[in-house]
């Protein structure tokens, strides 16, 4: 490898040897290889030299040592998915590694319905869950609370309300626990409808003893707006 060196002495202050391999190494204190340039380009750091791995990047390890590649963090919470609706069901299949998840809902419009549903599934081709669910919801107006009631064994989860028929448009949020679980699920939503009245709900899902795989969103009849599915590892 060409190499250029930076020596201890005034006469080898500065040492270059050639070669043909294309390769490129500068070197410190004589002899002791610092940073590497391989004929692609790429970056080998220390006397090794490493050059990581895709993804990596460098983190320095002060003034006295050589720096080293490290994988950056991926954070407390990861995107999984953005789906567009474009009607029926937005589908979130084979997923795996979170205990919890995120779900950010924007301008679904209702059509006709009264509730913006959610289903959870397992297995590979899932197979979902129809039954068991119980519900707890409020909303709030501008001017009161009410109680959007409860059920106990019902067919859906339930993301949002809707206090009429009339085609509104629905955004929110829900915070799903125990996706693992082989004993139950929790979810809790809050959404904001495009008539300015919103409200909470509060769903608990038996899991039927396995860990569930997937979750299904929709009115049967959904136009427009996005679902994003975040896993939380934290």
């Amino acid at each position: 490898m060409s190499t250029i060196a930076a020596g201890t002495t005034s006469t080898t202050g500065l040492v270059q040897t050639s070669d043909t391999t294309g390769n490129l190494v500068l070197q410190v204190n004589g002899t002791t290889p610092s940073l590497t340039l391989n004929t692609a380009g790429a970056h080998g750091v220390g006397s090794s030299p490493s050059y990581g791995t895709s993804g990596q990047v460098l983190t320095s390890a002060g003034s006295a040592a050589s720096p080293t590649w490290t994988t950056p963090s991926s954070g407390a919470m990861t995107l999984i998915s953005t789906k567009s609706n474009s009607g029926g069901y937005t589908n979130f299949t084979s997923l795996s590694g979170y205990d919890k998840y995120y779900i950010l809902f924007t301008n679904i419009d209702q059509g006709s319905t009264t509730f913006l549903t959610m289903l959870f599934g397992y297995g590979s081709t899932p197979t979902y869950l129809t039954s068991g669910y119980s519900y707890e919801a409020i909303r709030a107006s501008s001017t009161s609370v009410s109680s959007l009631g409860s059920s106990g064994g019902g067919s859906y989860a339930y993301l949002a309300y809707f206090p009429s028929t009339i085609s509104l448009t629905v955004s929110g949020s829900c915070f799903i626990t125990g996706f693992t679980s082989s004993t139950n699920i929790s979810a809790t939503s809050n959404f904001q409808l495009s008539n300015s009245m919103g409200g909470v709900v509060g769903s608990y899902i038996p899991s039927g003893g396995v860990p569930m795989t997937a979750i299904q969103i929709g009115f049967g009849s959904t136009v427009g707006g996005t679902v994003s599915l975040y896993g939380i590892s934290s």
